[in-house]
């Protein structure tokens, strides 16, 4: 584990996910990258729920493809399993849409992100893996809302 530098971080206490987690956005990793920290108070967690997350971590390692959110590593501090990703500023799909006024994207546009969106779940699929919350909220766009980033896998 290695540690993280606060770089005008935010505490996240209503996450897009659910109320499962809190995340902590903005924290520069050793190489200087922007990681996004999703804390997972364990405590409160059965065993069953325990392992669970412990397994979607060995998932998430598992995938890399330039549309799917990195995992980076995870590690327990604090009664809390920290899940250390990429971070993708650009929001959500779900806010791209919203932030329009519900007017419609045009048809490059819409095969621009589905195309990635199918390159991601090939990789996946491929990997005997199955994403089980596809949803806008889970997909992510890059600082220049142009590069699709599949997330949600936990």
């Amino acid at each position: 584990c290695f540690k993280y530098v606060a770089a005008a971080h935010e505490r996240h206490p209503e996450p897009p996910n659910g109320p499962q987690a809190v995340f902590w956005t903005h924290l520069v990793s050793p190489d200087g990258a922007l990681v996004i920290l999703k804390e997972i108070p364990v405590e409160q967690m059965s065993r069953d729920e325990r392992l669970a997350a412990q397994n979607e971590c060995q998932v998430l390692k598992l995938l890399n493809h330039p549309n799917i959110i990195e995992y980076y590593e995870n590690f327990l501090e604090d009664k809390a399993l920290m899940i250390a990703m990429e971070y993708a500023p650009g929001g959500t799909l779900a806010d791209y849409i919203q932030k329009r006024c519900n007017s419609l994207l045009d048809e490059d546009t819409i095969l621009h992100f589905f195309v990635q969106i199918l390159l991601a779940l090939y990789h996946v699929h491929n990997k005997l893996i199955l994403h089980r919350d596809l949803k806008t909220q889970n997909i992510l766009l890059d600082k220049h809302q142009m590069i699709v980033k599949i997330d949600g896998f936990l």
